[in-house]
């Protein structure tokens, strides 16, 4: 099983527990912000861990500003020249009122900073609230990549639906339905990407809302009842400061975890050790 802290970038607290995560062993990918305001001091912090851990970029077009020249008719920002929200680019993802050009520079533009930064293009793709997946993204993301000649690995969401809707309901009604929303796109993304010959996991673990009551050493346990295997990603936001992302970091370093994997055979993988499904 993969296990990807997302988010890194974001904040001193958020990349110092991922890099502390990374330095004990209980990380094997990590993907990056690149609009972020410390991006030129956070992101080189990560290059002596290239060959230790899978480094990729978390593609934002729901928070703070584009890194490309965008125009509000482009669909990507508001009339303030900021990133919409999600259900705003959500909305016009599916109506189809995001201009295909305007999501291929801002792709282009974030995968250029990121390489610029690290020296490197991207292990592997994801996106801050799944945007990756939606319809116009996806389709300009692929043409990016082509473009640009390299051969990523791409994160989509997807769970097996007689299990979401017997163990995961019953865990969580709420659970369930945010799951099946996201893999909803997930799948049309994955039948485009695997078509293009991109390489992608198989089921996507760990997704829980902030408001969720369960800590997040239930959210692993629930997960893992899944029998995970070396093509299923199980992501994850620790963090110093945020009560939700210090549960989940406080948990990675645990012996619990160390536990759980022990008696369930789980053995943490990079993407490289995927292969195809």
């Amino acid at each position: 099983m993969i296990i990807c802290a997302d988010d890194y970038g974001i904040s001193d607290s958020v990349d110092d527990a991922v890099l502390e995560l990374i330095q004990n062993n209980r990380l094997t990918a990590s993907s990056c912000i690149v609009n972020c305001k410390n991006v030129k001091s956070s992101i080189p912090r990560l290059k002596e861990y290239i060959n230790k851990i899978d480094i990729g970029i978390h593609l934002s077009l729901t928070e703070g500003k584009p890194l490309s020249n965008q125009k509000a008719d482009g669909g990507l920002v508001d009339h303030n020249g900021r990133l919409n929200s999600f259900w705003n680019l959500t909305a016009k993802a599916y109506s189809k009122s995001i201009q295909s050009t305007s999501a291929y520079h801002e792709i282009r533009t974030q995968l250029e900073v990121f390489s610029d930064l690290l020296g490197m293009m991207p292990d592997f793709i994801d996106g801050h609230q799944h945007v990756q997946q939606l319809p116009v993204i996806r389709e300009a993301m692929v043409n990016v990549i082509n473009d640009m000649n390299f051969s990523p690995y791409i994160r989509i969401a997807s769970l097996p639906g007689d299990w979401m809707m017997s163990e995961l309901f019953r865990f969580s009604p709420k659970l369930t339905f945010n799951n099946m929303m996201i893999n909803y796109p997930g799948r049309k993304a994955g039948k485009l990407f695997m078509k293009n010959g991109f390489h992608c996991n198989r089921y996507l673990l760990g997704y829980y809302h902030r408001k969720c009551e369960a800590t997040f050493s239930e959210i692993v346990g629930l997960y893992t009842n899944i029998n995970p295997i070396d093509k299923d990603i199980f992501f994850c936001h620790p963090g110093y400061e945020e009560k939700h992302r210090v549960d989940c970091f406080r948990f990675l370093l645990s012996g619990e975890f160390s536990r759980i994997c022990s008696e369930r055979g789980i053995a943490l993988n990079r993407f490289s050790s995927m292969g195809t499904v």
